[in-house]
């Protein structure tokens, strides 16, 4: 990767102890920060999607279609918008990122955080929306495509009637 992107060299990627990650990172320069955090994204997402298959696999599931998308480029002047929200049911905690790219696929923003005593993962991903359309307003008179992976979620933002959810607020 680093043939392609400018990224942390192997020396300064070290585990130092629980907070490794963010003191390594407030030292890194804004792009080298932002190439290292989607790669890591990247891996991440990798690890869910075999572990989900494996447990399809495993439990000997008739066989899934999965339909893999890769990140496509929107129309010059628009900003494309992905954000994903987390949810823990026994702890109530959830968090959620948000990443914000250009028409290359540049991220401009890239922005987390942690949330507690939550209900639900749909409210996370809400509130990843959210942040994404507000943090989105640092760049007045752009238009943004949101891009989420909740469909109930994407099904209440595009419907016309009005919305009888906890989620009213938020959406």
């Amino acid at each position: 990767m680093q043939n392609h992107c400018e990224l942390p060299v192997d020396d300064d990627i070290v585990n130092s102890g629980p907070e490794w990650l963010l003191i390594m990172l407030d030292y890194l320069p804004a792009n080298v920060m932002a190439n290292f955090l989607m790669l890591i994204w990247r891996v991440c997402l990798n690890a869910c999607r075999e572990s989900r298959t494996q447990m399809v696999q495993g439990a000997q599931r008739k066989k899934v279609r999965r339909v893999e998308r890769e990140w496509s480029p929107q129309e010059e002047g628009k900003l494309k918008i992905n954000m994903d929200g987390s949810f823990i049911l026994e702890t109530r905690e959830a968090a959620l990122g948000v990443i914000i790219r250009d028409q290359e696929g540049q991220p401009l923003l890239t922005a987390r955080r942690q949330l507690f005593h939550y209900k639900s993962a749909e409210e996370a991903e809400a509130l990843a929306c959210l942040d994404g359309v507000r943090l989105a307003g640092r760049w007045p008179g752009c238009d943004v495509i949101l891009e989420s992976d909740c469909a109930s979620l994407v099904s209440k933002l595009q419907s016309v009637e009005v919305d009888k959810s906890l989620l009213m607020v938020v959406i």
